[in-house]
């Protein structure tokens, strides 16, 4: 039997080619996310945080030129020894957008991870907490990022050591999903 074409005179056939379901997203394969990841950490920071926040984006690396540091992408920012701090809030911000958003920008775990890493960068590296999850949403939160076999070693370190520092060490990761989207 062969199957209907967009020209079929079935109307059926058609209508049922342009449905558009909750099951119909698109599931990623883990060397598709890990692509995805690495272009996210080497893109210029305004891309890398989409059109939505580029001003205040472009705000912050203004102040952050005056005081003679320059971040060229989110490589820099999550895995740098400086980080500052009012972009690692518009990363959660850009992060929880992306991650709420069925249709958002980029896929939902390389919004989770963004928004995590964040998070761990914020405590470990200036000592700030950026997020009001509890600590239990965190450590699970945190504890997922570090799992998908897509992400980086350098950015799994980072995790390891947030969560360490939070005196949780690796903990199970093999009981690890994927947490829901922050409210």
């Amino acid at each position: 039997m062969q199957e209907p074409s967009p020209r079929s005179d079935n109307p059926l056939a058609l209508s049922s080619l342009l449905e558009l379901r909750e099951d119909t997203r698109h599931v990623w394969r883990p060397e598709e996310l890990g692509a995805i990841w690495k272009h996210q950490l080497t893109a210029p920071m305004p891309l890398a945080l989409g059109d939505s926040l580029s001003a205040e984006v472009m705000h912050e690396l203004e102040m952050l030129e005056l005081s003679r540091k320059n971040l060229k992408n989110l490589d820099e920012l999550l895995h740098g020894a400086q980080p500052a701090i009012g972009l690692l809030n518009l990363v959660k911000r850009f992060a929880k957008q992306c991650w709420s958003d069925r249709d958002g920008p980029l896929p939902r775990e390389i919004a989770a991870l963004l928004y995590y890493a964040s998070i761990a960068v914020a405590d470990l590296r200036l000592g700030k907490r950026i997020s009001e999850l509890r600590s239990d949403e965190l450590i699970q939160g945190l504890r997922w990022s570090g799992t998908p076999t897509w992400v980086d070693e350098q950015t799994r370190q980072l995790l390891k050591e947030a969560l360490t520092r939070m005196g949780q060490g690796a903990g199970d990761e093999s009981k690890s999903v994927m947490p829901l989207a922050p409210d």
